[in-house]
């Protein structure tokens, strides 16, 4: 059995809830900025975009993992399975497409930034709903 499981959590000051606070914010930022042109050349916007989406994706990993290690428990209830479900079938569509798009290497890069955003949203809320819990706790 794993010694993190046998451990008790540890109790992370205000100070400490701020900075992972700020540090959620940045992350989400750099995400929001993955979605923006940033040139007219689509070698460097590819290029910005998926550093800025798996740097965001990359720290939001770490921030949880860093908090698994320090004994939180993520309790993120799913109470809608309809929306999930859609993201699915969206998905799904999405992989079968690369088998007749003009340019699969194009629809590809697109198929992956999906699943890394599905990835990113669900780590983030997951981890946004910890730090609410101790936040008031």
């Amino acid at each position: 059995m794993s010694s993190a499981l046998n451990t008790k959590p540890v109790l992370l000051d205000a100070s400490q809830l701020r900075n992972y606070g700020r540090i959620m914010t940045v992350l989400l930022l750099m995400m929001i900025a993955g979605y923006f042109t940033v040139s007219e050349s689509i070698v460097i916007t590819q290029g910005v975009k998926i550093i800025l989406r798996f740097t965001a994706t990359i720290g939001i990993v770490l921030l949880t993992i860093g908090l698994k290690h320090k004994g939180h428990v993520f309790a993120l209830e799913l109470r809608n399975l309809f929306p999930v479900l859609c993201y699915g079938a969206y998905l799904l569509l999405g992989w079968i497409s690369m088998f007749w798009s003009t340019k699969p290497s194009y629809s590809g890069l697109q198929w992956a930034m999906d699943v890394q955003s599905l990835l990113f949203a669900i780590l983030f809320m997951r981890t946004y709903a910890l730090m609410s819990c101790l936040l008031y706790t």
